[in-house]
C-alpha cells in the first residue's frame, strides 16, 4: 500500500474534478477554488511520486543514496498530511467560509515555490512535481489568493492562519529529512 498509492492519485483527481460542479452548486465559486486543491494535488503527486521519482530524487540529493525518505513517510505526508489537509481546509470552508480553507491554497503555492527553488539551486534542469507546479499549482494558487483578496472572501488573519499551517507542513517535512539525515550519516 505504501508504494502503490500514487496510481489511485489520478482516478481519484478525475473524481474530484467531477464533483467540482456540485461543490459550485452547492457552496460558491470561492469554496470551488478550495476544493479544487485537493485534485490539482493528486495530478501534482502522480507527477511526483509515480514510479517512486520524488524518493529517488530525494534520497540521492539530501541523503547521498541513503534513505532520508521512506516509502512510509512519503505515504503518510501525502495521505494524511496533503490530503487530510485539503479534506479539513475544505470543510473548514464549508462551514466557516472559504477564508477558513486557505491553508490547502498555501500548501499547493508553498510546494509548488519548493519545486521551483530547487530548480534554480540546482542550476537548472527537473526535478519530480516541476511541470504540474509550474502549470496547476501556481496559476490555480495564484488566481485563488487574487480572488481571496479582490473578493474579500479571507480575512488577513485567516491568511496568515493558512500560511502559517502550510509552512508548518513543510517545516515538519525538512525536519523529517534533517533527522534522517543526521541518523543515516551516524550509522555509516
Amino acid at each position: 500500500m505504501t508504494r502503490g498509492w500514487p496510481k489511485a492519485t489520478l482516478p481519484l483527481a478525475a473524481a474530484g474534478l467531477a464533483a467540482a460542479p456540485w461543490v459550485h452548486s452547492s457552496f460558491g465559486p470561492a469554496v470551488t477554488l478550495i476544493w479544487l486543491q485537493l485534485p490539482a494535488y493528486l495530478i501534482h503527486q502522480y507527477e511526483e511520486h509515480g514510479k517512486g521519482r520524488f524518493k529517488q530524487y530525494a534520497n540521492r540529493l539530501y541523503g547521498n543514496g541513503r534513505e532520508v525518505l521512506s516509502d512510509e513517510a512519503i505515504f503518510l505526508i501525502n495521505t494524511a498530511g496533503v490530503w487530510g489537509l485539503d479534506l479539513a481546509a475544505f470543510l473548514a470552508a464549508v462551514t466557516m467560509g472559504p477564508g477558513a480553507g486557505l491553508a490547502a491554497v498555501y500548501l499547493s503555492v508553498l510546494n509548488a515555490l519548493s519545486h521551483v527553488g530547487a530548480t534554480v539551486r540546482m542550476g537548472g534542469g527537473y526535478n519530480p512535481g516541476l511541470w504540474t507546479s509550474l502549470v496547476v499549482f501556481i496559476p490555480l494558487g495564484v488566481h485563488t489568493l487574487a480572488e481571496a483578496v479582490r473578493r474579500g472572501w479571507a480575512t488577513p488573519a485567516e491568511h496568515v492562519c493558512g500560511l502559517t499551517l502550510a509552512v508548518g507542513i513543510h517545516a515538519a517535512i525538512v525536519a523529517h529529512v534533517i533527522r534522517k539525515r543526521r541518523s543515516a550519516g551516524s550509522s555509516a
